[in-house]
């Protein structure tokens, strides 16, 4: 893989990478706790998110916000080169007080309305805000930011008027946001397989086909992040436990320490 460059700072990251011969085993299925806009510029695959699947094209613009898991099933016969930009949703409070930006980002259900393409845009513009994003400079972060904040009002003007890609709601969708309405309960497979008449060879088939992950790890990262964002917003880690649906403390601490390295107490 070549890096064109790696950009990390504590509340946004970018990357833009191109693959000569992509491996699918690397892109497996996550989440994270900050906003993403990813952006296809050449290559075969599919984007998963939370169930849904979308077919890319080169140039195609995707959004994911926090917690929204999301992968790609990516064609190894063709080279794959993308560009992303994660950032903390708290950057943009100050420029963008009324939330006008992160509307296309929250103002939808989990896994709808994520694709962006070029007839979704009204002119060419947001190409130059891409292709500005990716030159060199000497500062990075401010490259970024002063081409990320116009692309997102672009998108926020598409979203606006409802002209952005959706998927539909399949079987697949809908097992995953069953379960995402469900992380604070006690569900379980027997629960889910009752839901939608199936079995559990079958529902942990098509699970892993299309998360990339087993319902059981899913569930999991998905608690864990959950309980993270609470205990970063001053909740204590015993409430936070319970409340995303952890039943026994000493379980939902080593998981949490296994998954970041640090105990809960020391995440606020």
């Amino acid at each position: 893989m070549q890096d064109y460059f790696i950009f990390n700072q504590p509340d946004m990251m970018s990357h833009y990478s191109s693959s000569p011969v992509p491996r699918p085993e690397n892109f497996k299925m996550h989440t994270h706790e900050w906003c993403e806009v990813y952006y296809f510029s050449e290559g075969k695959g599919t984007f998963k998110i939370e169930g849904s699947s979308y077919p890319l094209e080169s140039g195609d613009i995707l959004l994911m916000r926090p917690l929204e898991s999301h992968y790609i099933d990516i064609d190894p016969s063709h080279r794959y080169t993308r560009f992303s930009a994660h950032f903390d949703p708290a950057i943009l409070k100050g420029l963008d007080p009324d939330g006008y930006l992160m509307r296309p980002f929250y103002d939808r259900e989990a896994g709808k309305k994520n694709l962006y393409r070029a007839s979704s845009f009204k002119s060419e513009i947001y190409k130059s805000y891409l292709k500005n994003a990716v030159r060199e400079t000497e500062n990075r972060r401010l490259q970024i930011l002063s081409n990320i904040l116009p692309l997102l009002n672009e998108i926020s003007a598409a979203f606006s008027a409802g002209v952005n890609e959706t998927a539909s709601e399949t079987l697949d969708y809908k097992i995953v946001n069953y379960i995402n309405n469900r992380l604070s309960e006690n569900i379980t497979l027997d629960e889910i397989c009752r839901e939608f008449y199936i079995s559990k060879p079958h529902l942990c088939r098509v699970f892993k086909e299309i998360t990339g992950s087993t319902v059981w790890d899913y569930i999991t990262v998905k608690r864990l992040l959950n309980a993270k964002m609470l205990i970063g917003s001053g909740i204590k880690p015993t409430k936070a436990c319970g409340e995303c649906g952890f039943n026994d403390y000493s379980t939902f601490y080593r998981a949490y320490v296994k998954k970041f390295g640090t105990p809960p107490s020391k995440s606020g």
